[in-house]
């Protein structure tokens, strides 16, 4: 699955926002999304940082538990 700009996620410190961005740091890919907190603050993670992303719907996918079990795949 691949993260959007526009998407709402939530990472594995409890914050939660809308992604603006991407790019790499350090060889790993890195989301730059803005908070829902008022003020609103742009914060970057690392990719394998993001638990949770939801859907148009108002659905959360386990964003985590879906590249583990693709990571488990290809190590088959």
């Amino acid at each position: 699955m691949k993260i959007l700009n526009g998407m709402t996620i939530r990472t594995d410190d409890g914050s939660e926002g809308i992604v603006r961005g991407h790019g790499w740091k350090n060889r790993k890919q890195t989301i730059g999304y803005e908070t829902t907190n008022n003020p609103p603050l742009f914060r970057l993670c690392y990719r394998y940082q993001v638990t949770e992303f939801q859907l148009k719907n108002g659905e959360w996918i386990p964003y985590r538990e879906i590249m583990e079990k693709r990571l488990n795949k290809l190590n088959k």
